[in-house]
């Protein structure tokens, strides 16, 4: 079963060269019908009434981050439930942005997944090299906006390197198979 809401750091539909945080619907309603009538979720229920009117109400729910927490914080605590956050295939820029969000949202609580770690250094397109992990951690940016600024000459080559490579789907199978032959996508 999906979550209440998901959300994940894309580019930004009217402006390519950013970044923006995108919240999109996981799922529809409360996880079952028990949650609308029994009044051991009355308190779910009240929070979930408070996220609806704030959804109804926000004015972008894609480029306003305090959408999330005011949105979605209140029902997480009215559950119980804590929340992380996932993404793939990082640069520093999205990164930058899953720090902020986690910063900035108390419920997000659980770390988060990310594969940055995997990114190779030749492959980070901001200046400075990529944002350091310690101990498990990382430190919000400091700085104007997401506090890391676009190495241009690195992302033209970045460019380059998609332009060539042939690469447009995902396929994590093929990928898999290089570094183990033989691997075999189970499922159980």
């Amino acid at each position: 079963m999906s979550g209440l809401f998901g959300f994940s750091v894309d580019t930004d539909p009217d402006s390519p060269d950013k970044y923006t945080v995108v919240f999109y619907q996981g799922g529809i309603g409360l996880p079952d019908e028990s949650y609308y009538r029994d009044d051991a979720y009355a308190a779910i229920r009240t929070a979930y009434v408070a996220h609806i009117r704030v959804t109804k109400t926000a004015k972008s729910a894609q480029t306003d981050i305090y959408y999330l927490r005011d949105a979605f914080g209140p029902v997480c605590d009215a559950a119980g439930w804590t929340m992380s956050q996932h993404s793939n295939s990082h640069t520093g820029i999205s990164m930058a942005a899953m720090i902020h969000v986690a910063a900035l949202i108390p419920e997000l609580t659980v770390a988060s997944d990310t594969h940055y770690p995997w990114l190779v250094e030749s492959a980070e397109i901001i200046t400075g090299g990529k944002l350091p992990i310690v101990g498990g951690r990382m430190k919000v940016p400091a700085g104007t906006g997401l506090g890391v600024e676009l190495d241009r000459d690195r992302l033209a080559k970045a460019h380059e390197i998609y332009q060539k490579c042939g690469m447009r789907d995902r396929d994590d199978a093929t990928t898999m198979r290089m570094v183990e032959p033989g691997w075999e996508r189970t499922i159980f």
